[in-house]
Parts: C-alpha cells; sequence; structure tokens
C-alpha cells in the first residue's frame, strides 16, 4: 500500500505534508486542515503547518499519528515519525506535598 500522506520540514515554509494522488483532493484538503496544515499558494498540492514556530515538530508529529489512527499510511521525515523518534520526555514534576490537618 502507498503512502497516502507525506510529511517533511521544508527549508522555507517550516513543516509541510502533501497527498498523494490516490486520495481525493476534497478529502485531502479537508484532513489537512483538520491538523492545521493550510494550502501554500506558491507550491500547488503542498499545505505548510500554520505557525510552524509554535511547537512545530510536536504538532507535525501529532498529525502524523492522529492521520496513522485514522487508517492512512503516512510517511514522515525521521524526526517528524513518531513510531521512530518519541516526543520530548515529559516535564520532571515535583512531588506534592502532603496536607497536614488542621489543629482543632
Amino acid at each position: 500500500m502507498s503512502d497516502a500522506f507525506r510529511f517533511r520540514a521544508h527549508p522555507e515554509f517550516g513543516f509541510v505534508a502533501s497527498a498523494t494522488a490516490g486520495l481525493p483532493e476534497h478529502l485531502a484538503h479537508w484532513l489537512l486542515a483538520c491538523e492545521q496544515f493550510l494550502p501554500l499558494t506558491a507550491c500547488p498540492g503542498l499545505y505548510g503547518l500554520s505557525d510552524p514556530d509554535r511547537d512545530g515538530a510536536r504538532r507535525t508529529r501529532q498529525a502524523v499519528s492522529d492521520l496513522r489512527r485514522m487508517g492512512y499510511p503516512v510517511h514522515a521525515d525521521h524526526l517528524l515519525d513518531p513510531d521512530r523518534c518519541p516526543s520530548e520526555p515529559p516535564a520532571r514534576q515535583e512531588p506534592v506535598p502532603h496536607a497536614v490537618p488542621a489543629p482543632v
């Protein structure tokens, strides 16, 4: 089965996605728009992540994961593929101090 979507980093547009010819254009447009990827007028068929400087790699990995969960075959660059490159480790949380009952 060939890929329905492809995601990669682009030097000019940040994070981009494209759909292959096997997927109807209106469906690809709708799915990518739901994931915050908008059509790039300068490059027909290419969609750019809105505001890529705002946690773009994580948001792109999330889009890849979402589309795969819906059953679409997706190809992504190594750093954008959640199956090959796990997201950043969770921030360390300080233990919550136990509440001390107030004196009666």
